[in-house]
């Protein structure tokens, strides 16, 4: 029944009917992952910063195998918070386990945009050009967050990755 209500919750947008109903799901079956997951992405949603965190390090510990794929989730979820420092002391203390794992450097790029902080970006697209040297969504995200702002800074960021890239392969 709670899983119901937290499915029609979430379907019809309303955060709170879905966030009561998955504590309930999660009360009520504490080894439901599904659960747990909905839960935190409903936290975030919700701006629930400091709630979500014990959830997320709770499924990075219980299912070390999902990490890319919640790392990626926190990507996109923190970049819409309206407490963008609180997003990026979040992600940066989740990702500080992950060194090499490029879903969590990307997350922390998004929230480093987010607040600004472009000695981060940088030296975070400094590390994907060494972990992950083809993955190209991380460089795609940012310029098209850049592009939003001016064409002219989303193309001076495609020529200094090119650059970056160039200058990691043959050195």
């Amino acid at each position: 029944m709670a899983q119901r209500a937290a499915e029609l919750g979430l379907f019809s947008g309303q955060l709170k009917v879905a966030s009561d109903a998955l504590e309930l799901w999660v009360e009520l079956d504490p080894s439901s992952q599904t659960a747990r997951e909905q839960l935190f992405i409903v936290l975030l949603r919700s701006g629930k910063l400091a709630e979500s965190q014990p959830l997320v390090e709770d499924l990075l510990t219980r299912e070390p195998e999902r990490a890319r794929a919640i790392f990626v989730q926190l990507a996109r979820l923190t970049s819409l918070q309206s407490d963008k420092q609180g997003a990026y002391q979040l992600v940066s203390q989740l990702a500080e386990r992950y060194p090499d794992l490029p879903e969590a450097r990307f997350a922390l790029i998004a929230v480093a945009a987010e607040v600004g902080d472009n000695a981060t970006i940088q030296h975070e697209f400094d590390r994907l050009a060494v972990i992950a040297p083809k993955w190209d969504l991380p460089v795609a995200r940012q310029t098209d967050r850049l592009r939003h702002q001016s064409n002219a800074q989303a193309l001076s960021f495609l020529q200094q990755e090119l650059a970056r890239i160039r200058r990691l392969r043959w050195n």
